[in-house]
């Protein structure tokens, strides 16, 4: 039997098509199902960021669907340059895509397999190649006004 797993992910940026910061995202892309949201530590990537003296506040969250276990992390995080007095933030969402393969007997399952967002968690390199959020996952958030 195949089934889906999610374990590879693509990045894109929220904040690029956006006014204001949507909430969400609200449903799995896969099956309409909800998702389960949870906050988590930043990712590496994101770690590189908040370290600095501009760091005003933000989140990590992590949201995997209840039914698909499909998953997805966003990451919304404000500065402030103090030297020229603007407020700019990051607001990326790494995506989970799926990856066909031989269901395994239950239990048997790698630990990455278990929590696969850790892969993109640690990547120092996650948000190198950021996309531009598509329309497909663009209605995944609560509707805002586009810019």
């Amino acid at each position: 039997m195949d089934i889906q797993t999610y374990i590879d992910y693509v990045s894109y940026d929220v904040q690029k098509r956006y006014h204001r910061k949507p909430e969400g995202p609200v449903t799995c892309p896969m099956c309409n199902g909800d998702l389960t949201e949870s906050s988590i530590e930043p990712s590496k990537a994101m770690k590189e960021h908040i370290e600095g003296p501009d760091y005003d506040y933000g989140s990590s969250l992590l949201f995997v669907c209840n039914q698909c276990r499909w998953w997805c992390v966003r990451e919304h995080y404000e500065f402030v340059d103090g030297g020229a007095g603007m407020r700019y933030g990051l607001d990326y969402l790494i995506v989970s895509t799926a990856k066909a393969g031989k269901s395994e007997e239950p239990g048997s399952a790698p630990v990455e397999d278990a929590q696969p967002w850790l892969k993109a968690l640690v990547d120092p390199g996650v948000y190198n190649k950021v996309k531009k959020l598509p329309e497909e996952l663009a209605v995944l958030f609560k509707r805002v006004r586009r810019e």
